[in-house]
């Protein structure tokens, strides 16, 4: 499909009852795209923002792009280009000649789009020349538009078809984008986290629905219409405990009726034209989103954290409840019966989830959200899974979380080998003269030695490496507990 970019967006029209599995196949395979780390779905309204969110528009889109590009991510919108898909667009155009590598995945209704008679060949069309000047803007009874253009900047589009023209079967489509996203998460082991923009009652069906689903959200405050009344309910409401068969977990509730009064007059300032029963629908919508607290993230523009750390800590608190839920105690049938299988396996999960977690942080570098949520757990706490993250933290050399799990008393012996020192080396460019250098000492080497890092360490101060900051994680392990490591024996 040609666009007015340099990418050539791929698509597809398909049945809207077609098999997610199908789809992911699709994605991953045929598409080829790079297995992600993080899948971002970014929803809300399809109408123009409100003029107060402008100034943060900027302070969003780099939030979006660097959350995105940090852990290599994939974009999910609904495609269009109007309200949240276009500001994912608008912000993809900004940084294209340095994310060209990120998908950015359109999932929307096939007859809701303009001009999508140029997609149509008998033959097959490849590519196609959309565009969306001339078409038809056909518009219901209350003035709003029935199809939309499709987004320029998007890489690839799945385009459902129900069989209606100027119908956006907004409830099918909202369930397929995210059975798709669960499938693909479940196929490559990567975190799904969710943005809401602005939105109506659409978007918050789509909250609830996520929320439901134990998805984290993050909602963009002042962003408005249903963002900020979720926002203002959030704050309004109390934070109890709640004990239930999973555990222990904090809970928001609106304490009395002059709260949900609140809530329901912010819905029908922000909302109107609705029915009485509509607005209560709404409410319970709101009380049951806002009581996961646990899943809820709020970010406020200029309030000095950037979006992308706000995405992160929130995928980072949804999975510590989750571990906590899984630290629980041994429990025992009727009978008295241990039921300790089950208590290994939550523990082999929670290692697990643990670990994913702690890879994000590392690719943000935020260990001061690492120490808030993953190392005050007590799983982490044991010799052999702190010399696991050791492990990680060294693979992508950041070199804070180095100096921290030494200081936590990692082995780094029981990681590090001449293989794995040579890995980090070829991961150096090429023309980093100190990465020549320390390959040289490697070739033909059965194990390094403290020598061989104090050598090092003279023709950086002889030489004057341009490149030595890049190396900072040379001089941290250098000046560790190592005496010397090995080559594995083959």
């Amino acid at each position: 499909m040609a666009a007015e970019n340099d990418i050539l967006p791929l698509y597809l029209r398909c049945d809207i009852k077609s098999n997610v599995s199908d789809l992911a196949t699709l994605l991953l395979r045929k598409w080829s795209l790079p297995h992600p780390n993080l899948l971002i779905s970014v929803f809300g309204g399809h109408s123009k923002f409100d003029a107060k969110i402008i100034p943060a528009e900027a302070e969003i889109k780099e939030g979006l792009i660097n959350a995105a590009k940090s852990t290599k991510a994939w974009l999910f919108t609904s495609g269009v280009n109007h309200g949240a898909s276009n500001l994912v667009g608008d912000a993809v155009a900004m940084k294209r000649s340095f994310i060209s590598s990120i998908p950015v995945i359109g999932v929307n209704s096939w007859g809701a789009i303009t001009n999508n008679h140029l997609l149509i060949d008998k033959q097959g069309l490849f590519p196609a020349h959309y565009h969306s000047e001339g078409g038809e803007v056909k518009r219901d009874g209350a003035g709003k538009p029935m199809c939309m253009a499709l987004e320029h900047e998007h890489t690839h589009f799945i385009l459902l078809d129900g069989g209606t023209k100027y119908h956006f079967h907004e409830n099918e489509v909202r369930m397929f984008r995210i059975s798709l996203q669960q499938e693909v998460v479940e196929r490559t082991g990567a975190q799904l986290v969710s943005v809401m923009v602005e939105g109506g009652s659409g978007s918050l069906d789509e909250a609830r629905l996520r929320v439901k689903s134990g998805l984290p959200l993050v909602i963009l405050a002042d962003s408005g219409r249903v963002s900020d009344v979720l926002c203002a309910a959030h704050d309004m409401a109390a934070v109890t405990s709640l004990v239930d068969g999973s555990g222990v977990r904090e809970v928001r509730q609106l304490e009395n009726e002059d709260d949900r009064q609140k809530v329901r007059d912010s819905l029908t300032s922000a909302l109107p034209g609705h029915s009485e029963a509509s607005y209560d629908g709404m409410v319970e919508s709101i009380e049951e989103i806002i009581a996961q607290d646990h899943l809820i993230t709020i970010w406020r523009s200029g309030r000095g954290e950037e979006l992308d750390k706000s995405i992160l800590k929130g995928l980072i608190r949804s999975l510590t409840n989750v571990t906590k839920q899984l630290d629980g105690g041994d429990q025992t049938t009727d009978e008295g019966v241990t039921i300790a299988r089950e208590r290994q396996e939550k523990e082999v999960l929670g290692k697990e989830l643990l670990k994913r977690q702690l890879e994000l942080a590392i690719q943000w570098e935020r260990l001061d959200i690492a120490e808030e949520y993953i190392f005050s757990n007590m799983i982490v706490k044991q010799e052999s899974d702190i010399n696991e993250l050791l492990g990680l933290a060294i693979r992508h050399k950041k070199v804070s979380f180095i100096r921290n799990l030494l200081d936590r008393k990692a082995n780094i012996k029981s990681f590090l080998t001449v293989e794995v020192f040579e890995e980090m080396l070829r991961d150096t460019p090429k023309n980093f003269l100190l990465s020549n250098l320390m390959m040289k000492y490697c070739e033909d080497s059965k194990y390094w030695s403290y020598e061989h890092f104090a050598q090092v360490r003279m023709a950086i101060r002889a030489y004057r490496f341009r490149d030595v900051c890049a190396f900072e994680w040379f001089h941290v392990l250098s000046r560790s507990n190592i005496i010397s490591f090995r080559r594995v024996e083959k």
